[in-house]
Parts: structure tokens; C-alpha cells; sequence
């Protein structure tokens, strides 16, 4: 599958839209509660980076159905998602919202 600029466009979009909506909104503002550990002190996730996939997948969805959304926050909760990549059109998903981590 080949994509036009009418279909890169829509993936900006996407992308815009969770940056609008989600990530610019809790930019610098994270409590304590909306940072957590996933696998060690330096693989943490956000409030913001699960909305923001949840926005991206739901965006890339409705734009192009049947296409396999592969977030990294989706992943870590099922592992079994990154077997699937290769099968479909496939979008890899991973929002930025680093929080400020002093060590």
C-alpha cells in the first residue's frame, strides 16, 4: 500500500490532535500521581502517554480501517501485539511526554 499526501496528512492530524489535546495540556503540569513505574525507575508512563495513544489509535482508526495500530503503551500491557506487525498495513505508536527526571 502506498500512501498519498491526502493520507500523510491525516496522520499529521492525528498526531496534532493528541499533541492539542493531551500532550500540550499536561506539558511541565504532571503530578506525582499521573507518572508511573512500568518495568524499572527509567521506563515510566504517563497519564498523557496513555491518552495521547488512545487519541493517536483511535484517529489512525477512523482513517484507515482495518490497519493495525501498534502503540507502546498498548504493547506493555499485551506483548502479543508486536507478533501481529507484519500482517497489515501497520502505524507504530509512541507518544512523547518525558517527564523531568532527576538522578
Amino acid at each position: 500500500m502506498s500512501f498519498s499526501e491526502h493520507d500523510l496528512h491525516q496522520v499529521g492530524d492525528a498526531l496534532a490532535l493528541a499533541a492539542r489535546t493531551e500532550i500540550m495540556l499536561r506539558f511541565r503540569k504532571l503530578t506525582s500521581t499521573q507518572i508511573r513505574q512500568k518495568s524499572s525507575a527509567l521506563d515510566l508512563v504517563t497519564d498523557a502517554d496513555e491518552t495521547a495513544e488512545a487519541v493517536i489509535d483511535a484517529a489512525l482508526q477512523a482513517a484507515f480501517p482495518g490497519a493495525l495500530i501498534v502503540g507502546e503503551e498498548g504493547t506493555s500491557k499485551n506483548p502479543s501485539l508486536l507478533q501481529t506487525v507484519g500482517s497489515a498495513v501497520a502505524f507504530l505508536v509512541i507518544p512523547l511526554m518525558a517527564p523531568r527526571i532527576r538522578l
